[in-house]
């Protein structure tokens, strides 16, 4: 099945002008943190293999760290600010007259002092893995399609995916038109495509934390040229 085209090409392009010929509502997940028994602080762009993966799978939601969390130790003021000192970290897309070295620092020392590895670029974290599943299940779906930034789609049946190991694409589908999850490859949250009948069923706000995109949304957020904002 053909998937919609993933994501907007150019961070300024606003989510909901991008998307708003199939989907009436965006929603921005972010995509938590990890804290985790066993497993050590993960160095800026290291992708989780799949054994601390499934160590983490184990333990369960309670291995999420929530931005907001990150925000007050790290003293930034906002999860927008999270945003933007992420951006400095693994892949480094972000313009540097946007960015904040100073905010990326508070952000990394924070999370070294308390044992929280930041979230993959591109892709789930076991715990928003979960968020999905029972997203999905509210929503009512047997099966989804699901697709890799790099491959083919493939259906997959909802029971394999609520198994606590199941590791989401980036990409998830619902073949009625009504859902589509995108991450982009070097971002660290995704955004929760609906209609306004999918939005009825469930709002994604119950399952993640995150906020409704508005008409200006874009990838920064509201963040503008002043790195001290």
């Amino acid at each position: 099945m053909k998937l919609p085209v993933d994501y907007p090409s150019d961070d300024d392009v606003p989510y909901l002008r991008f998307f708003g010929p199939q989907f009436s509502h965006v929603y921005v997940a972010l995509n938590p943190f990890i804290r985790a028994k066993g497993v050590p602080f993960q160095d800026p762009g290291d992708y989780l293999d799949d054994e601390v993966r499934k160590k983490i799978g184990q333990q369960g939601a309670g291995t999420s760290v929530f931005w907001s969390e990150i925000a007050r130790l790290a003293r930034l003021q906002s999860v927008k600010r999270v945003n933007r000192a992420l951006r400095l970290t693994g892949s480094k897309r972000i313009r540097p007259e946007l960015a904040s070295a100073r905010d990326t620092k508070a952000l990394l020392d924070a999370c070294k002092e308390h044992d929280v590895s930041l979230p993959d670029e591109g892709y789930p974290t076991p715990g928003m893995s979960l968020q999905i599943a029972e997203f999905l299940r509210r929503l009512g779906y047997s099966e989804f399609w699901a697709a890799d930034h790099f491959v083919d789609s493939k259906l997959v049946e909802i029971e394999r995916a609520l198994e606590p190991n199941f590791s989401y694409p980036p990409q998830v589908y619902a073949a009625d038109g009504e859902l589509y999850i995108t991450m982009e490859i070097d971002y660290h949250y995704a955004l929760v495509c609906q209609t306004a009948a999918s939005r009825r069923k469930a709002d994604p706000a119950d399952f993640f934390e995150g906020f409704d995109a508005d008409e200006t949304t874009n990838d920064y957020w509201g963040i503008g040229m002043n790195a001290d904002e």
